[in-house]
């Protein structure tokens, strides 16, 4: 399955704001990380 012919066919377009969205996925995927890691480092609790 080609995911960039299949995005081409549903919007007729591969970019976004003149960005591949090859680099928009990748950007989503680093920022979901980060704010995962955010919620599990400030959720744990200090030891005394």
């Amino acid at each position: 399955m080609n995911l960039n012919a299949l995005w081409l066919h549903l919007f007729g377009s591969t970019d976004f704001l003149g960005i591949n969205f090859g680099f928009w996925a990748a950007m989503s995927i680093v920022l979901f990380i980060a704010i995962l890691m955010n919620v599990v480092f400030w959720t744990i609790a200090l030891k005394k």
